[in-house]
Parts: C-alpha cells; sequence; structure tokens
C-alpha cells in the first residue's frame, strides 16, 4: 500500500495537490478498527486500519465508489503491533494509554473543532458513551448538536468492533 505513494523529488518543486482527495463537510463515513470490516454500509468514506488492512480489503470498498481514508497513530508507541521492535527506544514517541483527541461532546471539545468545518474540512467524531445508544433523548441531543455544527458523528463501541452503531447523519 506505501509502496503506491509518490515520492517527492526535490527537484520537481512545488508540488500541486489540486488531485486529491478532499473528503466534504458532512460526509458519511464508517470507523471500524477490529474485527472483520463490515463494508455494507451505505456511506461515502471508511476509516479503516492501515496496518492491518489488506489491499483486497481496500479494493472491495472502492468498487462501489466508496473512499477509503486508513487509520494511523503518529507519534505514540503501540507495544501490540508486531512491528513494534523495528523502532530503537528515541523513535517509538509515547506509549499510547487509551484513545483520546475523539469525543469532542462528551467532553465538550467541539467549539475547539469548529474551525476545520469553517476551512471546509469534515470533522469525523465518535462519541462512546452508553447514553447516547440507549436513551433516545440523548442520541438525539448529540444528532442535533453534531448536525447544526456540521460534524459527521458516529456513537460507537469503544472497541470500534461493529458491534453497535448509530450514525447522526
Amino acid at each position: 500500500i506505501l509502496s503506491a505513494i509518490p515520492q517527492l523529488d526535490s527537484d520537481t518543486l512545488p508540488v500541486t495537490y489540486n488531485d486529491w482527495y478532499r473528503p466534504p463537510v458532512s460526509i458519511s463515513w464508517q470507523w471500524q478498527l477490529v474485527g472483520e470490516i463490515n463494508a455494507d454500509y451505505p456511506v461515502e468514506l471508511y476509516d479503516i486500519d492501515l496496518f492491518d488492512s489488506p489491499a483486497e480489503l481496500i479494493s472491495t470498498l472502492k468498487a462501489p465508489g466508496k473512499k477509503v481514508i486508513c487509520y494511523f497513530s503518529a507519534g505514540s508507541y503501540k507495544n501490540f503491533r508486531e512491528d513494534k521492535d523495528r523502532f530503537s527506544t528515541t523513535d517509538r514517541g509515547n506509549f499510547l494509554d487509551g484513545w483520546s483527541d475523539k469525543q469532542c461532546h462528551e467532553f465538550d471539545e467541539c467549539n475547539t473543532l469548529q474551525s476545520f468545518i469553517d476551512a471546509g474540512k469534515p470533522v469525523l467524531n465518535a462519541e462512546y458513551l452508553q447514553k447516547y445508544s440507549d436513551n433516545p433523548d440523548e442520541h438525539q441531543a448529540l444528532c442535533n448538536a453534531a448536525n447544526s455544527a456540521q460534524f459527521s458523528t458516529l456513537i460507537l463501541p469503544l472497541d470500534l468492533d461493529d458491534s453497535s452503531r448509530f450514525s447522526c447523519l
């Protein structure tokens, strides 16, 4: 997968990015990092784990016109990855403890993301609190706020294993 990424040649700079995919604001999406990826959602965008996703999966997702982006964690160390020993201690970054920089509604941080919407970039937000799944009023209030802000918000299980999914779009 990575071998298909063009290498930058300093002799040919500047590079223009006009042909690169830019997801729109308020895009429908699915995020799954664990288990067999469910390719059946009628969404425009899939976010999957680059490390664990074979090229065949990406081709399957893209065949009907869906876009695929791949999750990766830059600057953190995941001791469960099989390539973990290929990095020197000084290059590893910090151990990733938990999954913070998500749940903007739960942590009352959505206002810090509004500049992305203002710049025409989507905010792909995931919320995990059980109350959003169990309580229709909480679910509706969350979705009303997310849709008003033009955030693409999903209510997902923390394991990101497709055991449940609610979309606000």
